[in-house]
């Protein structure tokens, strides 16, 4: 039971990481179509630079979500 039980956990893992990659390219992939929207809006240099902030922003936030997902912190408290 302990070899099974080990393998599902692992195969849930595994499952659980693709979903967890799957989503974050798809939060970059649109982080960078709205990125190059508005880039392609003309919109002043002020409006596409907050853009590209917002897109960086996004990509570095679901970066961490699945970076925590797979490596917790030790210490529960942080």
């Amino acid at each position: 039971m302990g070899q099974a039980s080990d393998s599902i956990k692992r195969a849930a893992g595994d499952a659980a990481q693709s979903g967890f990659e799957a989503a974050k390219d798809e939060t970059m992939s649109a982080a960078d179509a709205a990125a190059n929207s508005v880039a392609d809006s003309h919109l002043d240099e002020h409006a596409s630079r907050m853009m590209r902030n917002m897109a960086d922003t996004l990509k570095e936030a679901a970066d961490d979500a699945v970076t925590a997902a797979f490596n917790p912190s030790p210490n529960p408290n942080t």
